[in-house]
């Protein structure tokens, strides 16, 4: 009785209406389902793409620039740098930039380790090595330095993953460059372009970059370094570039951290952060440049030498002792004598800081390489090496951490003065800013400077200011006086035999004398011209030219001037020896004739490089080749001189006498060559694969 003719078309009604529903929630379902997958789609491009693009729009290049051994008190100094007076390119970074003014290295504040930082954001614990030459404890060898490792010939030993590596697992279009005056920097870091003193990479060498003639103990001048740098930024333009100052550190470590020569080096390399701002502003990459300036240690001055080996000796522990500057490993014999040997060294007053067993971990210092106990002295303490010499500067302990660290360019807040970051920091700060990968072994943190709304960098002048330039060396001058006070009676008493030939007898044993007097004319020339080399080669202006050498030099230029001494000993005056035994043994009287002028030839040619070199200033881009051309080219006159002259003069055994003379001449010019290449270019050895003691 309920249904009325109406029930069926209700019915209808409902069935069409539930079929709509169901349509539309089908429809909207599929709707959400779109949107949904649109979102997601969005939020995938924003994640993958994004990053890119901001690094595409806002910064093009990064340059991480180090000033090797910059204290923050050069810097931030109001009382000897007043306004930046000293450092005026550096001090438009800071006005422009963000600053921190007490960033930490980590330890040991030492070169390599620092660097490896710089473009890793890693502690030693994860570089794998806590020095720039460390302990092989697993090596024996009777000769001590057989067992030292040095990192910068062995890359491998870097275990830190690097942004250079990471942008390069990313996409190997991303190009990296490091353009560094020591070859603790340039020689290890693997980057697509290297360049360092005594290691030049392929893609470099196709740039026309070639080696520094090293001394060993310095390191390539920050000019030859800015030379580089602005070449590799004109014909590859790299993605990110490191830039190693270096020359501060030797100046410092040979005439004291604040010292007059100090502040210069430190303007001149002020002067080479002028050039590369002159460069970025005039080329029009300046507004998309990210650059970050800083430093991979300090220095302090030291003048008292610890013997730690020697003290824990002294108490009847037996120990390995790795030190460098006021740093040192302590390896135990027995480790049973770790409380005791800790126990006693917290007893020094020179101790500022001592790590062992799990406090390794507090400065992150735990490697294959590190001591049982790790100390690092206080100024004025220095711990006695067995592998480098004392110097007046030093650095490796706490008290040489603190460094300026400035970033300036695009996303980077302007005329910010903070304090505290560390050497860590770096890396993850440019990946935030760039969108570029972090390495995996990263271990800073972003620091607090970006400001999203600086979208490209500050527009900012240069100041290209130099010291003033000497020119004469007072060595160089002081060994040709030398030498001409020997030559000019020389020739007086060589008067009476035409200058040519000199006659030696057991009658006139005094004839030897001109001769005699000739060799020390050449010895004191030789060494002339060798400083007269190595002065133009590390000309700084504002540093008078042996200054920072006469504190340095008694290594490896004094072991070459007594190695001149002994080498003419053996090629001139022991055969004349040897003639005059054999003659005695015979009974017979002896004559022998020489010819000193032959000597003559090669110290005038000796006399006009240094000539040349004082008055012009050869650059060092072709010194070293002139130097050798005049140097073996005296030698080779002098021996050419005296077979025309024995061809001329000489009737008895005639070829015989050439002959030897020839012979001889070329084993003189072999023995010069390898001496040469010994003393003066030892790095030049690593390409042969000869290990040199750093």
């Amino acid at each position: 009785m309920g249904e009325t003719f109406l029930t069926p078309i209700f019915s209808n009604v409902t069935s069409c209406k539930r079929k709509m529903e169901k349509k539309l929630f089908s429809r909207n379902k599929y709707l959400i389902k779109i949107r949904f997958l649109t979102l997601l789609i969005t939020l995938f491009v924003l994640v993958a793409f994004v990053p890119e693009i901001y690094a595409d729009d806002n910064v093009e290049r990064v340059i991480i620039v180090s000033i090797d051994s910059m204290n923050n008190n050069f810097v931030f100094n109001e009382f000897e740098n007043p306004d930046f007076i000293m450092t005026p390119n550096i001090g438009i970074l800071v006005r422009n930039g963000a600053a921190f003014t007490d960033a930490e290295a980590v330890m040991p504040t030492k070169t390599q380790v620092n660097h490896v930082t710089m473009v890793s954001g890693s502690y030693a614990e994860k570089i794998g090595f806590a020095g720039n030459y460390v302990l092989d404890v697993n090596k024996s060898n009777m000769l001590f330095w057989k067992n030292y490792v040095y990192p910068w010939k062995c890359p491998e030993l870097i275990k830190a993953d690097t942004i250079f590596k990471a942008l390069e697992r990313e996409d190997g279009n991303y190009t990296s460059a490091v353009v560094a005056g020591k070859n603790f920097v340039g020689c290890p870091i693997w980057a697509d372009i290297q360049v360092g003193p005594a290691c030049v990479s392929g893609s470099a060498r196709a740039l026309g970059i070639m080696k520094f003639p090293e001394v060993q103990m310095w390191d390539a001048p920050d000019d030859w370094v800015m030379d580089n740098v602005l070449l590799v930024l004109e014909e590859t333009d790299p993605d990110i570039t490191l830039v190693n100052l270096g020359f501060l550190d030797p100046v410092q470590h040979a005439c004291s951290h604040g010292s007059a020569e100090s502040w210069a080096a430190l303007e001149w390399a002020d002067y080479q952060v002028g050039r590369l701002i002159k460069y970025l502003k005039d080329s029009g990459k300046l507004e998309k440049t990210l650059l970050i300036l800083t430093a991979d240690h300090g220095q302090s001055n030291s003048w008292k030498n610890l013997n730690i080996g020697n003290i824990l000796r002294k108490k009847g522990i037996k120990s390995e002792v790795v030190a460098d500057g006021p740093f040192a490993h302590i390896f135990l014999k027995e480790k049973n004598d770790m409380e005791i040997t800790v126990d006693f060294l917290k007893s020094l007053e020179a101790i500022d800081g001592i790590w062992y067993e799990e406090s390794l971990d507090d400065i992150h210092i735990r490697t294959p390489y590190t001591g049982d106990i790790v100390i690092s002295l206080r100024p004025p303490y220095e711990a006695f090496s067995r592998v480098k010499p004392p110097t007046v500067g030093t650095h490796a302990g706490l008290q040489q951490r603190f460094v300026p660290l400035i970033f300036f360019g695009p996303k980077i807040q302007r005329g910010v003065i903070l304090e505290n970051a560390s050497l860590t920091d770096i890396v993850p700060t440019i990946c935030e800013i760039t969108g570029y990968p972090i390495p995996n072994d990263s271990q800073g943190k972003v620091l607090q400077i970006i400001d999203p709304t600086q979208t490209t960098s500050p527009d900012i002048d240069y100041v290209l200011r130099s010291g003033k330039r000497y020119t004469i060396g007072y060595i160089t001058t002081l060994f040709l006086i030398f030498s001409l006070l020997c030559l000019v009676p020389a020739l007086l008493l060589q008067r009476q035999n035409e200058y040519l030939f000199q006659n030696i007898t057991s009658n006139k044993l005094f004839n030897i004398v001109p001769y005699f007097l000739l060799t020390i004319c050449l010895i004191f020339a030789i060494t002339a011209s060798i400083y007269s080399y190595v002065i133009n080669l590390y000309f700084i202006p504002g540093i008078q030219p042996d200054s920072f050498i006469v504190s340095m030099d008694f290594g490896i230029l004094g072991s070459f001037v007594i190695s001149i001494i002994f080498s003419m000993i053996i090629i001139w005056y022991i055969p004349l020896l040897i003639t005059m035994i054999i003659s005695k043994l015979r009974g017979r009287g002896w004559i022998i004739t020489t010819i000193p002028s032959s000597l003559f030839v090669f110290i005038i040619i000796q006399y006009f490089y240094i000539s040349l070199n004082l008055m012009i200033r050869i650059p060092y881009n072709y010194s070293f080749h002139i130097f050798i051309l005049f140097f073996f080219g005296g030698l080779i006159m002098s021996y050419f001189v005296r077979c025309l002259l024995q061809n001329k003069f000489v009737q008895i055994f005639k070829r015989k006498i050439i002959y030897g003379t020839i012979v001889s001449g070329i084993i003189n010019i072999i023995l010069w060559f390898y001496l040469l290449l010994f003393f003066l270019f030892p790095n030049y050895l690593f390409d042969f694969g000869f290990g040199t003691i750093l």
